[in-house]
């Protein structure tokens, strides 16, 4: 079945130590609930099933039914450069998502943007 198949794909790149990705997670997960875990009406009742309690737990551990744009995955996916546009959300989430990082950006006083990009270049070697 796809769907476990899925979880299986899903899990191992979610638990990654050297790739993990806090960026993918989201996406990865709101992908996962919109597309294979949608119940279509050539499944079987125990595939219905299944599928409704794969989504029902993924709410409840990711705790993705509350505020998602204003979490730190989102702010990850924000950033991210094959994710910051964000597709996996409606335009008011994105909006929303947007909003906060760019407040968060001119929250950091000069000293601290400084610190955050020395950082940033010491990561990528330069």
């Amino acid at each position: 079945m796809s769907a476990l198949k899925l979880m299986v794909t899903l899990t191992e790149l979610l638990s990654q130590e050297e790739n993990a990705s806090l960026s993918a997670t989201l996406p990865m997960l709101i992908n996962m609930k919109t597309r294979h875990l949608l119940l279509r009406n050539d499944d079987s009742p125990a595939v219905k099933a299944l599928k409704t309690k794969l989504a029902k737990e993924t709410d409840k551990r990711w705790e993705l039914t509350g505020s998602l744009e204003t979490g730190i995955y989102i702010q990850a996916a924000v950033l991210h450069p094959h994710f910051k546009s964000l597709s996996f959300l409606d335009a008011t989430k994105q909006d929303k998502a947007d909003t906060m990082v760019s407040d968060l950006a001119e929250g950091l006083s000069p000293a601290e943007e400084a610190a955050a990009q020395d950082r940033g270049q010491r990561r990528r070697g330069e």
